[in-house]
């Protein structure tokens, strides 16, 4: 640096580190840690910022673990923080919202606090569940103003007529991804729907969410169904031949049905070529279809009616690729690595 130029014409010391070293330290930070030097460091946070503003995230269902005494008033000021942050996006001239890319939201459980009655005073936790609501609402009003939204990940909501209309107006929704309660209602009343954009779905452990799906809403482009729970064998594959003929990847968490997979055309599903889930689908499916990769579930079969649960493990292997040799030399194992083996090898 010059030190006979002005102070005031100087580059400041952290402008003269490469733009390359801030994203490694951006790389190598957590997201809070992230947020915490962008308020510091102004050259940092020209560019984390946008990076930042892409992805966003809400778990309430953190905030509600371990909670006591003790951090609760923390808590509390947090839910408020997060209430001032969903809302100044409702307004639909807020810059960031085309910037918004993907949103992961976990709304936690309503009644989950209600075993720290005996630690926490009543009344806040009213407040508590009061300052959830707001955010939910606040969420509602704010989903249809992102324009760019790619990828939604969603806990805990309730899915009704509205928030399905929601969704088939995101233009730019890719990825869905749908957690709610085994016993949540799912009611839908309107017309039928098109998600022409839409290329992956995953319905974490309801049933009811995949019919309305399958019956009242066009997905034309979907190419990766991830289920849950099935319950009704017959008529969710048959619905899932019938309206995702694009299809290319198919998972199936737990089958909670004795019946077998019926048999489907062959000439059903041609682009079919992943399947996991277990051995009685699979063995329903793989026959006639040109299938590269399979995943079958721990255990293998059917399970039981009401024992139905998410497999801990998975034995993964290739259908259709070129054949291996069974022991693979050192040579073999130091190319895999990218490493160079001795000549002779």
């Amino acid at each position: 640096m010059d030190q006979n130029r002005p102070v005031s014409e100087r580059s400041p010391a952290v402008d003269l580190v490469p733009t390359e070293i801030w994203l490694l330290c951006w790389d190598l930070c957590s997201h809070s840690e992230i947020e915490c030097l962008s308020l510091v460091c102004k050259r940092f946070r020209i560019i984390s910022l946008p990076v930042l503003f892409k992805h966003q995230s809400l778990d309430l269902a953190a905030i509600e673990q371990g909670i006591d005494q003790g951090n609760f008033v923390d808590r509390l000021d947090y839910m408020r923080r997060s209430a001032v942050r969903v809302e100044n996006l409702t307004d639909s001239s807020c810059a960031a919202l085309p910037v918004i890319e993907s949103w992961t939201v976990k709304f936690g459980y309503e009644h989950a606090l209600s075993s720290k009655k005996q630690d926490i005073d009543i009344e806040e936790l009213r407040t508590f569940n009061k300052l959830r609501a707001r955010i939910m609402e606040a969420f509602c009003k704010t989903l249809h103003l992102y324009p760019n939204l790619s990828s939604l990940d969603m806990e805990r909501y309730a899915v009704d007529t509205a928030f399905l209309t929601t969704l088939a107006g995101l233009p730019a929704l890719r990825d869905l991804r749908l957690h709610i309660p085994d016993k949540s209602s799912v009611s839908y009343s309107g017309g039928n729907l098109t998600m022409p954009n839409l290329r992956r779905l995953d319905i974490s452990r309801h049933a009811l969410l995949l019919d309305g799906f399958t019956r009242r809403i066009s997905l034309p482009n979907l190419v990766d169904l991830s289920i849950g729970v099935v319950r009704n064998t017959e008529v969710v594959f048959l619905h899932v031949a019938e309206r995702f003929p694009l299809l290319e990847r198919l998972g199936v968490g737990v089958v909670q049905d004795c019946e077998p997979v019926p048999e489907l055309p062959v000439d059903s599903l041609p682009n079919l070529r992943e399947i996991s889930g277990p051995k009685g689908m699979i063995d329903g499916l793989v026959p006639g279809r040109r299938i590269s990769r399979v995943v079958v579930g721990n255990g293998g079969t059917w399970t039981g009616a009401r024992s139905g649960r998410r497999f801990d493990a998975f034995l993964v292997f290739p259908r259709q690729p070129p054949p291996m040799a069974a022991t693979p030399s050192v040579g073999d194992l130091l190319r895999g690595l990218n490493l160079h083996p001795p000549a002779g090898m």
